[in-house]
C-alpha cells in the first residue's frame, strides 16, 4: 500500500481517461490513483494540487522527435493520491510536466482513481478485464503485481533495460511473480513508529516488540498534562487492517504465510496468525489503543497524533512531511520534527514542545508503488519512456524532497542532503525498507487480503477484543491461496 494514506471512506471518485484536447494543449495532472467523473487539471493549475482529491485531470506532454510516432499520440496513466503536501505539494504532476515539455507531440491524460485503496485495484481491474483497456501506464500498488502479471494485463520488465541494481533490493523484488519482474520500482515504502519526543524522559529506549510499543505509550500518557489515548493505528475494514495485523505477528517473531519469501516464491499456506495479536487486544482492553481506531485510516490516525488525541501512531513515511504542514481544517497546530529516534537518549530539557520523532516499526510491513506498461498499449515504447523518466534520479530526487521513500537505493546518502538530521533519517529509513516484511506474493492476495480482514474487525469489535485462534483463519485462508 505504500503511502495508501487514505482510507476505507475515501473514495474521491475518477474515471476512464479524459482526453486533452490536442498535442500541446495547456493540461496537466496532478498526481493521484478509472469509472465516474472528475475534473480536469490544467498546467495553470499547479497550485491546486493539494485539494484535487475528487478529480479526472489531463495532461498534455509530448513526444521529442526520436520518439515521435505521429500527431495525435495519447499515452494514458493511471494512478492514486499525490500525498505531498507544502511546498512540494503536486510532485507528480511537476514529474509529468517535465517529460510533458520535452515531449511536444505526444499527449499524455493522467487519471486518478479512487482514493481508497481497495477501489483503485477494483477500477484498474474493471478496466483491463473490458475490451478496450483504457491504460498505458498503471501505478499500482506492490501487492498487486502477481495478480495483474497472471491475467497478462502488464508488459514484463527487462532488467537490464531498466537498471534494475539502481532500486532497493525489497522494492524490486516485489515486483517479480514466476521468476519475472513485471513494473519498475516508483515509491518505496515501510510502516514507521511515530511518537511524541517530547514526552521521553531519561532512560527511555525505542521498543524492541508489540508489548514495549503499548507499555510506553501508557508511560507517555501519564506524562501528558492533557487527556490523551496512547495508540493509533489503522484498523478499519480496509486493506491498512491486514497491514497493521501482518505488522503484530511479524513484530512477534513468527510468521503469517509459508512461501511467498525472497526468490519470487509465491505463498503457500497460512502459518501463525494468532500469536502476535495478543498485545494489541490487551492494550485495547486496557485503553492504551484510541477506542476510534476501528474506524481510522492513515489520515484519522495522522490527525489524531497532530491534535495531540495520542502520543504514538503507526504510520508510512510521507507523514512526516505532512505532519509539519498546515493542512486547512485538519490542522490543530505543527509538531517540530526531532529525527529519527530524536529524544531517546537526549536530555529532556532540550528537546522542542510539541515535536515528533521516528523509529522502526517491530515487524515493519514492506510497500510502495510501481510502474507497469500495460499489454494493451499500443505504444509500450513510448510508454516505457515516460516509466524511466518518472524512476530516474532527478525525478526520483524530488519524489524524496516531497517526503516520499524513494525507490532508488543511492538517494539515501546524498551529498545535496546538507541537515545531518536528515542524513541520519534518510540511511535509517533505508535501513528499515531493507529490513521490512513483503505482503505474500499470490495473484489472490486481494481475497486472502478480504477474508482476513473480516475476521480480524469482527475479533477486534465489540463484544471483544479477542484473539482468533489460528484454526479459525486456517481453513478459509488456505482455500483462498489456493485460489478456491
Amino acid at each position: 500500500m505504500g503511502a495508501p494514506g487514505t482510507g476505507p471512506d475515501r473514495d474521491t471518485g475518477a474515471a476512464g481517461p479524459a482526453r486533452a484536447a490536442g498535442a500541446g494543449a495547456d493540461t496537466g495532472p496532478a498526481g493521484g490513483r478509472g469509472s465516474g467523473a472528475g475534473a480536469r487539471w490544467g498546467r495553470r493549475a499547479a497550485s491546486c494540487a493539494a485539494v484535487a482529491a475528487a478529480c479526472l485531470f489531463a495532461l498534455a506532454a509530448a513526444g521529442a522527435p526520436s520518439l515521435d510516432r505521429g500527431d495525435g499520440v495519447h499515452l494514458v496513466l493511471a494512478t492514486g493520491l499525490d500525498l505531498s503536501a507544502g511546498r512540494d505539494a503536486g510532485v507528480y504532476l511537476r514529474l509529468i510536466e517535465q517529460w510533458d515539455f520535452a515531449h511536444p507531440r505526444v499527449t499524455v491524460d493522467t487519471v486518478q482513481l479512487s482514493g481508497n485503496t481497495d477501489h483503485q485495484r477494483a477500477q484498474l481491474v474493471a478496466d483491463a478485464q473490458s475490451a478496450d483497456m483504457p491504460f498505458d501506464i498503471v501505478n499500482i500498488d506492490n501487492q498487486w503485481t502477481a495478480e495483474f502479471a497472471e491475467q497478462g494485463w502488464v508488459r514484463e520488465v527487462d532488467p537490464a533495460e531498466v537498471g534494475a541494481d539502481r532500486f532497493l533490493e525489497p522494492a524490486w523484488e516485489a515486483v517479480c511473480y514466476e521468476d519475472a519482474h513485471w513494473a519498475v520500482p516508483f515509491i518505496s515504502d515501510v510502516g514507521l513508529l511515530f511518537y511524541r519526543a517530547d514526552l521521553l524522559e531519561e532512560g527511555d529506549e525505542p521498543p524492541a516488540d508489540w508489548a514495549e510499543v503499548f507499555d510506553l505509550a501508557a508511560l507517555m500518557v501519564e506524562r501528558s498534562d492533557e487527556p490523551v489515548h496512547g495508540y493509533a493505528g489503522q484498523y478499519a475494514d480496509y486493506e491498512g487492517l491486514v497491514v497493521n495485523a501482518l505488522e503484530l505477528v511479524w513484530g512477534a517473531g513468527t510468521q503469517p504465510i509459508e512461501g511467498g519469501g525472497e526468490d519470487c516464491a509465491t505463498a503457500e499456506r497460512v502459518g501463525d496468525l494468532s500469536t502476535g495479536l495478543q498485545p494489541l487486544v490487551e492494550a485495547i482492553r486496557d485503553g492504551v489503543v484510541h477506542p476510534g481506531v476501528l474506524t481510522d485510516a492513515e489520515d484519522d490516525t495522522r490527525a489524531r497524533f497532530r491534535s495531540g488525541e495520542v502520543v504514538m501512531m503507526r504510520n508510512w513515511p510521507q507523514a512526516v512531511e505532512g505532519l509539519s504542514v498546515e493542512q486547512g481544517r485538519e490542522n490543530t497546530g505543527t509538531l517540530a520534527f526531532a529525527g529519527w529516534h530524536g529524544g531517546f537518549g537526549e536530555d529532556p530539557e532540550e528537546i522542542e514542545e510539541p515535536s515528533f520523532g521516528v523509529t522502526e516499526l517491530p515487524g515493519a510491513a514492506l510497500g510502495g508503488q510501481s510502474l507497469a506498461v500495460t499489454t494493451a498499449s499500443e505504444h509500450p515504447e513510448l510508454a516505457a519512456g515516460l516509466v524511466a523518466h518518472l524512476t530516474s534520479e532527478r525525478s526520483q530526487r524530488q519524489l524524496r524532497d516531497a517526503g516520499y521513500a524513494p525507490a532508488l537505493s543511492g538517494l539515501y546518502f546524498d551529498e545535496t542532503v546538507a541537515e545531518p538530521r536528515d542524513h541520519i533519517y534518510l540511511g535509517s529509513l533505508r535501513g528499515a525498507i531493507l529490513a521490512a516484511e513483503p505482503r505474500p506474493r499470490t495473484p489472490y492476495y486481494t481475497a486472502f487480503s478480504e477474508e482476513l480482514r473480516d475476521q480480524l474487525h469482527d475479533h477486534l469489535s465489540p463484544p471483544g477484543p479477542v484473539v482468533p485462534s489460528t484454526e479459525q483463519f486456517d481453513d478459509e485462508l488456505n482455500e483462498v491461496l489456493r485460489g478456491g
